[in-house]
């Protein structure tokens, strides 16, 4: 009877053991208890326990204790062991930035056994950190702080200024342009090339046309067309009349109202613009006497018909008008 009571009793008391072997065991760990103001270092938290019970984690905010702060917050990683014993571990990253001595205290971990749906807390053991300054030799003489090192621009930081003073260049033209250029009318006015007198052109492109004898060479077609050509322009230059878009005829008819142009003048050049047509489109070959008959011709017309002294002193007045209105 003695024996079974004994045996009853040995059993009750290992029962607290075995069921305190089934709960979650939390433990925090920090590499060192002592560093400088704003060094870091890794806390641990570890729980171990059994794949049956549930770990609920604690929170943290940035500044879980007085004078400690977490920078960053590792995830949660797993380990398991033989028989259904398993570790939950995370790392905090910490630090501070004030000296002293700082206690961390136990973290407070729910728990759940699925089993049985038994609730229960597990607290993590408690740290405490010392945070040092950096020791001052006082022995040593101070120093006068240096002055920061000058470095060169490079040409991509050169590049904004160089914009900036361009931009600043072209304000400042714009300015004097639109505000001040009344006082200083000759800003950028280009004065007219001097006009040189339509019968003094032709004549001389005539006598340039005399001396390349192309007729002499055969190419009746080429001096006609030239000498033509140095009439029109003359035509258009004395009397403004658009002889370059116009057909022989149409010039003939032109010509009739014009009172510097008698009949006698008017005949010759028909006669020449006739022959012209004929070489260019009907590939007639005239003989010398006519080919010099009709570059005579056109420098008659041309002498008969020069701007008189009148004629000039006019134009020249409208010329200095142009400049004037240039100038305004």
């Amino acid at each position: 009877m003695r024996k079974n009571i004994f045996i009853i009793l040995f059993i009750a008391s290992l029962t607290p053991i075995f069921v305190w072997g089934q709960k979650a065991k939390s433990v925090a760990t920090i590499e060192k208890d002592t560093i400088l103001i704003g060094d870091q270092l890794t806390l641990r938290l570890e729980v171990k326990t059994n794949k049956n019970t549930k770990i609920s984690w604690p929170t943290f905010s940035e500044e879980f204790s007085p004078g400690i702060e977490l920078l960053n917050l590792h995830p949660i990683d797993t380990l398991a062991y033989e028989g259904d014993l398993i570790s939950y571990i995370q790392d905090l990253i910490i630090t501070s930035f004030d000296t002293g001595f700082y206690e961390i205290p136990g973290f407070n971990f729910s728990c759940v056994n699925q089993a049985d749906t038994t609730f229960y807390k597990s607290m993590s053991n408690p740290l405490f950190l010392r945070v040092n300054t950096l020791e001052i030799d006082t022995t040593q003489a101070f120093k006068a702080i240096k002055d920061p090192i000058e470095q060169g621009y490079t040409f991509a930081e050169a590049i904004p200024m160089m914009g900036g003073f361009l931009l600043l260049v072209l304000v400042a033209f714009a300015i004097y342009y639109f505000f001040f250029r009344k006082k200083d009318k000759t800003l950028f006015t280009v004065k007219p090339k001097p006009r040189i007198p339509a019968h003094i052109s032709a004549l001389k492109n005539l006598e340039n046309l005399k001396t390349k004898k192309l007729w002499q060479g055969g190419k009746f077609k080429q001096y006609y067309t030239e000498l033509t050509d140095i009439f029109r322009i003359y035509l258009e230059e004395r009397f403004e009349v658009d002889a370059m878009e116009m057909t022989s005829d149409e010039i003939k008819e032109s010509l009739k109202p014009i009172k510097e142009i008698d009949k006698n003048l008017h005949l010759k050049i028909s006669e020449t613009l006739t022959t012209s047509d004929l070489v260019k489109f009907a590939k007639l070959n005239p003989l010398p006497e006519e080919n010099k008959t009709n570059i005579a011709n056109m420098e008659g017309f041309v002498k008969n018909t020069m701007q008189k002294p009148e004629e000039k002193k006019e134009i020249t007045e409208k010329i200095k008008e142009e400049e004037n209105s240039l100038e305004n």
